[in-house]
């Protein structure tokens, strides 16, 4: 009779680990991992930069995916001392959390997870609850068996690295992540501005920073010489602006801003300028 009851215990353990498994296979989506050329691009290049305010940019499921998948994979597998190893994880945003998808290697089953997300000092932190295994709560076995139990201690990104712009907050949205900086414009300059205009570019920022309508100009001179200098194309949009609000300026601040352009050979300003 006892040995009966153990049969039939270990039996049921077997049924509802069968079905887990029935319940829980299911694919990861998989994403190539994006590189800090695209992030920077993104930041910088791209957006509507504003050098002296703060700046916002989107990046949508698959871009976050890119940007941090592989990155906490590394980081997971790294940290936490578990076997198998994490293999894959895909991030579904919602609208208040990040729904984490999670395969392993050698086990057929995946591990869906709740993400908050949340900035700290240098650090994109995440905090993980209410695991699953289809819509079955994870058995507590499997959680520490798959070395989970600490898992909020490694579940962040550091950011330190990215010396061109200060991270004020992020957004969680439907569809995608919205991140509010300030830049580092010294830091910037230095590395993106070429050496030959960064002179130009320090001169230029000392003649405009009087008022908001020249700091306007000084501002959309340096999106120009960003692009220009990285062989990107410069919108219609902000030729317009800059011509617009070189118009505006004062004519003895014009006078001084043609000096030094002619003085250092900024070509294309000009060429702008006259269009």
């Amino acid at each position: 009779m006892k040995y009966l009851k153990w049969f039939l215990f270990i039996l049921l353990i077997l049924i509802i680990f069968i079905i887990i498994l029935a319940f829980s296979n299911e694919e990861i989506i998989s994403s190539d991992k994006l590189d800090r050329e695209f992030l920077i691009d993104r930041v910088v290049f791209q957006s509507n930069l504003d050098i002296y305010d703060k700046n916002t940019v989107n990046f949508n499921e698959k871009e976050v995916n890119g940007l941090l998948a592989k990155r906490l994979v590394e980081k997971l597998n790294s940290s936490i001392s578990n076997d198998p190893e994490i293999q894959n994880i895909y991030l579904h945003l919602k609208n208040e959390k990040i729904v984490a998808k999670t395969s392993f290697k050698s086990l057929p089953v995946v591990i869906t997870m709740d993400l908050s997300i949340n900035l700290q000092n240098d650090k994109i932190n995440f905090k993980a609850s209410n695991f699953k295994i289809g819509k079955l709560p994870l058995p507590k076995f499997l959680f520490n068996s798959l070395g989970l139990k600490d898992i909020n201690n490694s579940l962040y990104i550091n950011t330190n690295d990215l010396t061109e712009i200060d991270i004020l907050n992020i957004n969680l949205n439907k569809e995608n992540i919205e991140i509010s900086y300030k830049t580092n414009n010294d830091e910037i300059i230095e590395k993106y501005i070429p050496s030959d205009q960064k002179k130009f570019i320090k001169e230029m920022e000392s003649i405009l920073e009087e008022n908001e309508v020249s700091k306007k100009l000084a501002n959309n001179i340096i999106r120009v010489a960003l692009l220009y200098g990285n062989n990107k194309e410069i919108p219609q949009n902000l030729i317009n602006d800059l011509k617009n609000n070189f118009i505006d300026l004062d004519n003895k601040i014009k006078a001084n801003l043609v000096f030094i352009t002619l003085q250092y050979n900024i070509d294309y300003f000009i060429e702008i300028l006259l269009k």
